[in-house]
């Protein structure tokens, strides 16, 4: 758990305080740039900055902005280079999770307590970053990463409850 929240609290650090180079500090709430954005303002965070300079043309989103003699002034990749940290952080999430329902020194009850406890906790927290933080997809926020773990476990409880615990497995036979 000590990676997990220190890998997000360096993330959300470099995120928010750490300049850019020809922008300032960075602006989490901006959106995506358009063409009419002025050059100095298109690289608003480090996600569209890191992947525009390492990976240019080979960006796998469709958003580019090229300028008039289509040369390619900006582009960003969803599954970029920076936000591998907080997805990372989201699979040790899991393993975790996956962890703490094979104890063999807690019974189902205290697993799926356990799951709902969890849940409600890290939604909380990612609420309370998200303060300074904005939940976003695009650039895997850290309070993105902790509030959709919450909302996962506790979806992953209803499931444990309904098909581990109750035996209701008809309905989920393609998951189960």
């Amino acid at each position: 758990m000590g990676w997990i929240a220190g890998l997000l609290g360096l993330y959300f650090v470099f995120m928010l305080f750490v300049p850019i180079p020809g922008f300032g500090l960075p602006d989490l709430s901006r959106g995506f740039p358009s063409a009419e954005t002025p050059v100095g303002e298109l690289f608003s965070n480090w996600a569209f900055w890191i992947d525009f300079h390492i990976l240019g043309e080979h960006t796998w989103s469709v958003r580019q902005l090229r300028d008039a003699s289509g040369a390619l002034i900006w582009s960003f990749d969803p599954e970029g280079i920076i936000s591998t940290i907080p997805a990372t952080c989201s699979v040790l999430l899991g393993i975790l999770t996956g962890k703490w329902l094979t104890r063999e020194d807690r019974d189902d009850q205290q697993k799926l307590n356990g799951l709902f406890v969890a849940a409600g906790w890290l939604m909380l927290l990612g609420l309370i970053v998200s303060i300074w933080m904005p939940i976003n997809k695009r650039i895997w926020t850290s309070s993105y990463t902790i509030f959709t773990a919450g909302m996962a476990l506790a979806t992953l409880g209803i499931l444990y409850h309904a098909i581990d615990m109750k035996g209701w497995t008809k309905w989920a036979y393609p998951i189960d």
